[in-house]
């Protein structure tokens, strides 16, 4: 039995109760957390007898605030099928009904217990608008719908929305090019989830803090990084996230693909908070979870092999290896009795990493990373860049860091 389709029969059930007594408000309101529900909820749940209600409910329910839940569960509906046109408008028709009903149980004092309904309402229109045009790349006006989304949030919804929204907004601002704004926001999301055991959501933060790191480079201004315990907390969740997408065959492509771009940011964001506290992935993800996953997609059967899922599983291996190749470094770094030390391996396992999830600027990280983590100047890195252009991976490539050596 799922408990989300269990909760969404029981407030359908509740809604044709509710529409049988002529109280279209509270069946609409009903409607409108069953479909939230399905929104939220990893199971499959069937909105399709929600939906069929609304036509009825919106021809007899002529106050503002149901009408609102109408235009709302209809803007979520829309958001499955990824018809971002539809969202919009329907959110927008949301926004305007609600704004009507708020204004009018804000002038009576007995029905000011009803507004925190009506105002969490009107935050989750501007969320599904913010959505919507992010979808659109219209990032700065998806940007504003959320801070409205973010700033209409009340009571109990607080808890679970407010960091959901800081990373909508953290996203937009990245990709405005804000990355001063995008490093606050994925930080504060990054708190809220930690705060209150938000943990699916966590590495999602954290992958996308580190993979803005790449994005911030050489030039931009570095922002301060996470709590190290939220960091740490983070490396148990998208290794869960890790060991859930891959520990399983047939893999779930896109969730493997989400999963992939956590680890690399995560991986960037390990290797320049290493001076804080040591941190690393657990070592079964290369000695158990890896080479199950490789037999598993030669084991389709005799002549076929999962190309697409060879993929994921080479691009989880490049990456692990990219992650064991950055702690044997820092170790090799600290531990170092010359001034000169091999970069190579280092350097390789850059190399093999591909492109699933990887930022736009992936090729320029172990520059950004010996020049922010381990001091070294930008005529060295010039030097190094060509050095690269002509270096064969059976080669050794030396690289000074007396500059950045550990004391």
């Amino acid at each position: 039995i799922q408990l989300g389709d269990v909760g969404s029969q029981v407030m359908l059930r509740g809604a044709r109760i509710a529409m049988r007594e002529g109280r279209m408000k509270s069946a609409s309101g009903l409607l409108t957390r069953m479909v939230a529900l399905a929104h939220r909820s990893h199971e499959r749940i069937d909105i399709k007898p929600a939906i069929a209600l609304l036509d009825e409910i919106e021809i007899q329910g002529r106050d503002a605030e149901t009408r609102g839940n109408v235009a709302l569960c209809r803007a979520a509906a829309a958001s499955f099928g990824r018809k971002q046109g539809v969202v919009q408008a329907q959110a927008l028709a949301a926004i305007e009904h609600f704004e009507e009903a708020l204004a009018s149980a804000s002038k009576t004092v007995d029905e000011n217990e009803g507004t925190e309904s009506i105002e969490n309402d009107l935050s989750s229109a501007y969320a599904l608008l913010g959505g919507a045009l992010l979808a659109q790349r219209e990032y700065e006006a998806a940007a504003n719908a959320y801070r409205k989304s973010l700033a209409m949030v009340r009571g109990q919804s607080i808890a679970v929305n407010k960091g959901q929204l800081h990373h909508q907004i953290g996203n937009c601002e990245a990709y405005l090019g804000n990355h001063s704004e995008a490093a606050t926001r994925y930080t504060m999301a990054a708190s809220q989830f930690y705060t209150i055991g938000m943990r699916a959501y966590l590495g999602n933060a954290l992958g996308e803090f580190g993979n803005l790191l790449l994005e911030i480079g050489l030039d931009g201004d570095w922002p301060t990084l996470p709590n190290i315990e939220i960091i740490e907390a983070g490396v148990d969740d998208i290794a869960g996230t890790l060991e859930g997408c891959f520990g399983q065959h047939p893999f779930d492509l896109a969730a493997c693909s989400g999963a992939l771009r956590n680890l690399l940011g995560m991986t960037f964001l390990i290797g320049f908070s290493n001076e804080l506290s040591p941190l690393a992935f657990p070592s079964s993800l290369q000695s158990e979870l890896l080479p199950w996953a490789e037999q598993a997609v030669y084991d389709m059967d005799d002549v076929w092999m999962d190309e697409l899922g060879g993929d994921a599983v080479h691009e989880l291996k490049a990456l692990l290896n990219l992650e064991a190749a950055v702690a044997q470094f820092e170790r090799n770094v600290r531990n170092a009795k010359s001034e000169q030390l091999d970069i190579a391996p280092l350097a390789a396992a850059c190399a093999g990493v591909g492109f699933w999830g990887s930022p736009r600027q992936k090729d320029n990280w172990l520059f950004v990373y010996l020049a922010r983590r381990w001091g070294v100047p930008s005529g060295m890195l010039d030097d190094l860049k060509g050095r690269l252009a002509r270096w064969a991976p059976d080669q050794p490539l030396l690289l000074h860091l007396r500059a950045a050596r550990v004391s």
